[in-house]
């Protein structure tokens, strides 16, 4: 998180549940055919947490630097997908003796354009899982500019709300005229609900806090066990579903309760550090190793894709987050010591209205 917001340890710990959901999915599907969520629960936490960042800059300086963000958010993401991307070309060049159609993969992988590759049909492979990291990277190129445009009208959470609701709508619209289920699943237009709930959470009055954690925790176990993502619901009104559900979490996570205390515990922290890492590796050892690993010891694959993520994120991405630091926004600061008890808060340029 920029160091102008308050680290939270218990919104890692959510991390580390959806990245746990999303690994219990690949590895045993029948068992866990809404582990998808947990992707959507990523998307709800990126919404939430990029648009408080540009918020915070945002009202602390009177603008954005676009150029400040797109290096942060290349610091962040892409050494680690690099090194996935080489190491699956390595593999493919040796194991599989198909370098042409590894070659294609990892050009669509770098070039975050999988999800509209797997939309379309153009193929999926071992790195098909980046089709989630297209869609983010597909949002941070448009989100910022037109977060600049929302943040000087009156009512932003109402164009964010009606924005919300299009993009149910056209979700709506392409399945009842029979669009593919990879159409709407991996389509950036038909899969960006979670998203924007994220971003409509960080908008809302900072009052705003969770309440029913566990009914909220209970419903996220329901959609796990329950919703498959090729069902009628799933690809209607499910992400939206999964979103709302994001949200609460991250909200009741925010505030002072049993499950901010129990999401901060150490080992779900770390896990959640580290849980760009676990998404990358988990999913193509899981799919080149099923084939070659018993039934019973299919949960050695996973733990190996835990090894890798120590690895990358000791390795690969601690130098780079260091570096990442250096760009900072302008409006990244510590947060201001406590006003004396009746002292007036200082008013930010525009804060009023939003």
């Amino acid at each position: 998180m920029s160091r102008g917001l308050q680290y939270q340890p218990s919104l890692d710990g959510l991390r580390a549940i959806a990245v746990g959901a999303v690994v219990l999915f690949h590895t045993w599907p029948a068992l866990f055919p809404g582990g998808w969520a947990g992707v959507d629960l990523f998307f709800v936490l990126s919404g939430y947490l990029i648009t408080q960042i540009l918020v915070r800059e945002l009202e602390a300086t009177g603008a954005i630097s676009l150029k400040r963000f797109y290096i942060r958010r290349a610091l962040r993401l892409m050494p680690a997908l690099a090194v996935l991307i080489l190491a699956f070309l390595a593999f493919s060049a040796v194991a599989e003796n198909d370098l042409r159609r590894a070659g294609l993969d990892a050009l669509i992988a770098a070039t975050y354009l999988t999800n509209w590759a797997r939309a379309f049909g153009w193929g999926a492979s071992a790195i098909g899982h980046t089709w989630s990291l297209a869609i983010e990277e597909q949002f941070y190129l448009v989100w910022p500019l037109l977060l600049i445009f929302l943040m000087r009208l009156s009512r932003p959470r109402l164009i964010v709300s009606l924005l919300l609701l299009a993009a149910i709508g056209w979700r709506l619209t392409l399945y009842a005229g029979g669009a593919s289920v990879p159409r709407i699943y991996n389509g950036f237009d038909t899969h960006a609900d979670p998203l924007l709930i994220g971003c409509l959470l960080a908008l809302a009055p900072r009052a705003l806090a969770g309440r029913l954690a566990a009914l909220a925790l209970l419903l996220l176990a329901a959609l796990v066990l329950l919703m498959d993502f090729k069902s009628a619901f799933a690809q209607t009104f499910g992400f939206a579903l999964v979103g709302a559900t994001g949200a609460w979490l991250i909200a009741a996570a925010s505030a002072d309760g049993w499950l901010k205390s129990a999401l901060s515990w150490a080992p779900l922290v770390f896990l959640g550090k580290i849980s760009y890492g676990i998404y990358l590796w988990h999913f193509p050892i899981i799919d080149i190793g099923r084939g070659h690993v018993p039934e019973a010891l299919l949960f050695v694959l996973p733990l190996l894709g835990l090894a890798c993520a120590v690895g990358s994120y000791y390795v690969v991405e601690r130098p780079f987050l260091r570096l990442k630091d250096r760009w900072a926004a302008k409006g990244s600061r510590p947060a201001p010591a406590p006003r004396p008890a009746g002292e007036p808060a200082p008013q930010l340029p525009g804060a009023a209205s939003r």
